[in-house]
């Protein structure tokens, strides 16, 4: 199951860690931070939902049974990319002619490849979501870029001044990244990927934003009528690494 892309804002999120604390028989202190304690809670406050809207929402949770069953979450809040600033890293793939250099902000990408040549990254999110992939570019000489979300393709050309652009829309698949011609060379930077319809401020990611066996907190949903059509309700999700 898979929460619906329904978000509003505000959106309040808290990420607790645990620390384990060890004393000594000598009066020493030892700490560890324990992992396996994180825990990241979201308050969804909704207001002025449609019928439509509190309808998906009530029968959504009637399938959770409320907090038994696990479900996957996309963070509304998060750059949805991992290492987004270190493009040279594992969660990166490339096509075998694609040189990548630089960092850990700036990131040149150079083709000695004779074709297009490509770098990506696989989100793990469900399809079927409106997302936005963003990015910022710029060439020593005019130089167009490819952005990819999914199927889709959109060429957008960057010049000396430092450009950002933009590709959303509904995604028949989440993978997401940029291209370059043969022989050119671009540099790029705060690349960004957001289950949302637009680019939101520049901020890096770091392990994703796709929690799977994500939680209600509460066994009880209150959806409270404020009008005709109109509906207001809090949803609190939690997604604890040791559950």
């Amino acid at each position: 199951m898979t929460y619906p892309q329904l978000a509003q804002l505000p959106i309040v999120k808290r990420l607790r860690r645990r620390t384990v604390v060890n004393r000594t028989a000598d009066g020493r202190t030892v700490k560890l931070g324990d992992a396996a304690g994180e825990l990241t809670e979201w308050e969804l406050r909704y207001a002025e939902l449609t019928d439509g809207e509190a309808e998906t929402l009530r029968r959504f949770f009637e399938d959770a049974e409320g907090s038994l069953q696990p479900f996957t979450f996309v963070d509304p809040t998060a750059n949805l990319l991992t290492q987004s600033s270190a493009l040279d890293a594992t969660a990166w793939s490339r096509d075998p002619m694609l040189r990548v250099s630089g960092g850990p902000v700036e990131w040149r990408l150079e083709n000695d490849g004779g074709g297009p040549q490509s770098l990506w990254q696989d989100i793990g999110g469900p399809a079927g979501f409106v997302y936005c992939f963003s990015l910022y570019a710029q060439a020593d000489a005019p130089t167009v870029v490819t952005l990819s979300a999914g199927s889709a393709r959109a060429e957008r050309t960057a010049s000396t001044g430092w450009q950002r652009f933009r590709l959303a829309g509904t995604v028949d698949a989440t993978q997401f990244g940029v291209g370059i011609p043969a022989g050119a060379s671009v540099s790029v930077r705060w690349l960004q990927v957001e289950a949302q319809e637009g680019a939101s401020t520049a901020r890096a990611g770091s392990t994703g934003g796709v929690f799977e066996r994500a939680h209600f907190r509460d066994d009880a949903l209150e959806i409270v009528a404020t009008g005709v059509n109109r509906h207001s309700c809090t949803v609190h999700i939690v997604h604890a690494i040791h559950i």
